[in-house]
């Protein structure tokens, strides 16, 4: 099973996957997709939130 960020983006960059699913890791943290994004390095890891709580992490944050 596949539950880490850079395992799952290593497999698909290498071409031995085409699709990976995370449903039982967004159902145990429903933060993983920031927190991966984090993880890669993404420069903007809140751009895979949702409208909303994009806009008031940074504010939360401080």
């Amino acid at each position: 099973m596949i539950t880490d960020a850079g395992q799952a983006d290593g497999f698909v960059r290498n071409g031995q996957l085409d699709l990976v699913c995370f449903a039982r890791s967004l159902l145990a943290n429903p933060h993983w997709p920031f927190q991966a994004a984090q993880v890669l390095n993404i420069q903007n890891a809140s751009a895979v939130l949702p409208t909303p709580y994009a806009y008031w992490l940074p504010n939360w944050a401080s």
